[in-house]
């Protein structure tokens, strides 16, 4: 019922349809666990897990360098995760071969771990050293491991490198996947082991470390920070929570609950001038314009969004969306007329006509900021070039005239 209802409410009332809103708080925290465990791999180095080995002083099978298992952030992000999802198992897994073979075989590797999966985190780059071909061997791991699992995040690197970073956003970028940042720790007092903490073997016996490469590791407290950062993006949220929210501009909002939500229709683009867009804000910042076309539509998929229309489809986790926003925009200008101006989009530049002398036609992006600005000339005529301007949503100001321009 509630699916017919939904669909019906927004295919039939559109043009009363403010936005559809999916703030980050609304995946919200239940005060019980849900009975439901994750399966959770990470895929990580030696911060994530490293094997007992004398010849460096490392005593421990665990993420090097908590002082004990329980310590390191895998554990930690297990602990997070079980009060609200009870049962919950992370799975730690070394990586560092990947890290310094990018060509190896990926599924040799992780396949096996990554079957049955719910969340797999990516925390890898801190021993690539080919930098050139980083970017692409990550970018194919991360399509492998969506093959595999419903969601997937990645981190930055725990040691501090702009280029490998970069690499890292701009895939999480390209596959739609959260990024979440984590040098900022390693710069953070205490955040590194050091000579005076304990630490316990697998035995149970406390020794001390010296050898620098283990205490360039995250301590105890490193590590729970790392855990804190990946569980601030993937916890707590429990979907049965999520609520679809309506707003229509005559005031009323009706709100749904997102798991008996299946489908979500949206009438079709309008003929002529108008097309339906929808507008996506992450909560990390950022914000995504697509054009639906025709015959739109948002599904749900446990806990992430499916926009889908024609060959036009994103797909993002609900925790990671703070808004969707569904306008009906002008595809182009053509040609508009009114308090005897007239603007016009001719030969990849906005015309204006009509103009006080001496009055502005100014370029806006959709976040209000200014892009470009001319006066108008004594005949009040002034012009904007629009031909270098990437695919997306602008508005263009003319005097006393505001309008909306898409370049496609």
């Amino acid at each position: 019922m509630i699916k017919k209802t939904i669909s019906k409410i927004l295919s039939a009332a559109v043009p009363s349809l403010a936005m559809l809103l999916l703030p980050a708080g609304a995946v919200q925290t239940s005060a019980q666990t849900t009975g439901t465990g994750l399966r959770v791999l990470c895929l990580g180095n030696s911060i994530t897990h490293h094997d007992y080995d004398a010849s460096v002083g490392w005593y421990g099978n665990w993420g090097m360098a908590a002082s004990k298992a329980e310590n390191d952030y895998c554990h930690q992000l297990q602990t997070m995760l079980s009060s609200h999802h009870a049962g919950t198992v992370v799975t730690p897994l070394n990586m560092a071969y990947w890290e310094r073979n990018l060509g190896c075989n990926i599924d040799s590797l992780i396949g096996s771990y990554a079957k049955g999966k719910d969340i797999i985190v990516i925390r890898l780059g801190d021993n690539v050293s080919d930098k050139t071909a980083f970017k692409d061997a990550l970018l194919h791991l991360v399509k492998y491991c969506k093959e595999k699992a419903p969601r997937v995040v990645i981190t930055g690197c725990y040691w501090e490198d702009a280029d490998k970073d970069a690499a890292i956003k701009a895939v999480a970028h390209a596959e739609g996947i959260a990024y979440i940042p984590l040098s900022y720790i390693d710069k953070e007092d205490g955040a590194r082991a050091t000579t005076s903490d304990t630490f316990y073997s697998t035995s149970g016996n406390a020794y001390k470390v010296t050898n620098d490469a283990v205490l360039a590791h995250p301590g105890d407290n490193g590590m729970l920070r790392i855990a804190q950062a990946i569980y601030a993006v993937i916890g707590g949220g429990d979907v049965s929570t999520l609520k679809i929210n309506i707003h229509k501009t005559d005031g009323n909002t009706e709100t749904y609950a997102a798991s008996k939500v299946a489908k979500a229709v949206f009438s079709d683009a309008t003929a002529g001038d108008e097309e339906q867009c929808v507008v996506v804000e992450l909560g990390e910042g950022g914000k995504m314009t697509l054009s639906l076309g025709s015959s739109p539509q948002l599904t749900f998929d446990d806990d992430s969004v499916n926009i889908i229309a024609g060959e036009t489809a994103a797909r993002l986790h609900a925790g990671d969306i703070r808004r969707i926003t569904f306008q009906s925009i002008s595809t182009s200008i053509e040609r508009m007329e009114g308090k005897g101006q007239s603007v016009r989009n001719e030969d990849g530049q906005i015309v204006a006509e009509g103009m006080r002398s001496g009055s502005r036609l100014n370029l806006y992006d959709a976040t209000g900021a200014l892009l470009s600005s001319t006066k108008a000339d004594a005949s009040g005529r002034a012009s904007l070039h629009t031909s270098s301007l990437p695919v997306g949503v602008y508005l263009i100001q003319a005097g006393e005239t505001t309008i909306k321009f898409v370049k496609k």
